[in-house]
């Protein structure tokens, strides 16, 4: 499957947005449609398989898996994170991390780490070793 949609179109990004209200209890809820987690020219070929991990529930699975490991590796003693570092620390795939970051963001999971914005006014993220350094949200509960 191909790389996580890093900008959002403004249909998909109101999306994003109710996606994020509705997903914070339960990390497990499947709020994404395909055209969420492909590339809007990607071959339909893409579509179809993000459809069919959605519907088997693999998508669920390994966002589970990556919470997981983001809650034993690093939720518990506060630290920022890559998904470099998760995948050195977990043992999980480096690929299957950052394809899953950005869903556990718009459930409102984690959040990346914003230094700055450019002059045509797109934020600057923080980066270590070439990734987005990435923050856990936590709850108000």
């Amino acid at each position: 499957m191909s790389h996580e949609v890093s900008q959002f179109s403004n249909e998909q990004n109101d999306i994003a947005l109710n996606s994020r209200n509705i997903g914070r209890g339960n990390a497990t809820e499947t709020l994404y449609q395909p055209k969420l987690i492909c590339h809007k020219n990607d071959h339909e070929t893409s579509f179809a398989a993000a459809e069919k991990m959605i519907k088997s529930g693999a998508l669920n699975k390994q966002e589970q898996e990556v919470l997981g490991a983001i809650d034993q590796f690093y939720y518990r003693r506060g630290f920022n994170f890559t998904a470099k570092g998760l995948s050195h620390w977990s043992g999980l795939d480096y690929h299957i991390i950052q394809r899953r970051l950005s869903g556990l963001c718009l459930k409102g999971k984690i959040d990346r780490i914003k230094i700055g914005v450019k002059p045509d006014g797109n934020p600057v993220y923080k980066k270590r070793d070439g990734c987005c350094v990435w923050r856990i949200v936590r709850s108000k509960s």
